[in-house]
């Protein structure tokens, strides 16, 4: 049953559509849907909970990847996924193409434009976990002068933001924009209300599935959406809202003043 409470919101003009920015859909192109029957069940799971608007964003690599092999890839892989798809009603659910490009020097020699979700200027990049990607700002300067504005994936994933918030200050200050997983929302200890203080702080800006399967990474961005209303209220989650919305139809959100936190007594405030 379609989430009561989104689809109300939803019908009232000028109101955001509920958006996944991130999620892999698409069959058979990476770790995420295995085939065709795998992806309509999980459009289904999303259409069903309220999402009307989805990036299909499968993992790239241009270390070990050919853009031109991927794109290709991509296409047929898409095109499986419709033909599928036509045997139900989706009615005003929008796709659009993308991926979620893994971070390396490397990505200003190659046509990364072709990367970004479809008719956008955002890049979504995914970072490595073990430590802080080296030439990372003179990397992320070259993709903005290309007119790309990038949103880093899944930012409670990464131990060197976690143990240090205040990097997350110096991203945004350049004009990157910040992703976190639905999941994190439901973690019911420090780390879990950690998560829910960096979108108070302005810190994270967009919350998404990164749904790969039905049963251990399913669709869950209403669920998470909720659980980040009962944490900090109407406001801020209509505001991570309408950056999901804004970010899809290739319009640039505009942040509020960000708060720097300061570790008082071993937590961040």
């Amino acid at each position: 049953m379609i989430n009561k409470q989104i689809a109300k919101a939803q019908k009232k003009e000028g109101s955001p559509l509920l958006t996944d920015l991130h999620s892999h859909i698409l069959p058979g192109i990476d770790d995420g849907a295995k085939d065709e029957e795998v992806s309509v069940q999980l459009l289904k799971m999303e259409y069903e909970s309220g999402v009307r608007q989805i990036a299909l964003t499968s993992h790239f690599n241009c270390e070990n990847q050919d853009l031109n092999e991927f794109l290709l890839q991509r296409e047929k892989s898409y095109e499986r996924m419709c033909r599928e798809m036509c045997q139900f009603h989706f009615d005003e659910l929008r796709l659009k193409l993308g991926a979620e490009v893994f971070f390396s020097p490397n990505l200003c020699t190659i046509d990364i434009e072709k990367l970004c979700l479809e008719e956008t200027d955002f890049l979504l990049l995914e970072l490595p976990t073990e430590m802080y990607p080296a030439y990372f700002f003179e990397t992320v300067y070259k993709i903005q002068a290309r007119g790309i504005t990038p949103i880093i994936a899944h930012i409670e994933r990464y131990p060197y933001v976690m143990s240090n918030p205040n990097i997350l200050c110096d991203w945004i200050d350049c004009g990157i924009y910040t992703q976190m997983n639905a999941q994190a929302m439901f973690w019911q200890n420090k780390t879990g209300r950690f998560c829910s203080d960096l979108f108070k702080w302005n810190l994270a800006h967009v919350l998404s599935s990164d749904t790969h399967s039905l049963k251990r990474r399913p669709p869950n961005l209403s669920e998470g959406i909720e659980a980040l209303k009962q944490r900090l209220g109407q406001p801020i989650t209509e505001n991570v809202l309408y950056n999901a919305d804004s970010i899809f139809n290739n319009i640039h959100p505009e942040i509020n003043m960000i708060h720097s936190p300061k570790k008082i007594f071993a937590r961040w405030r």
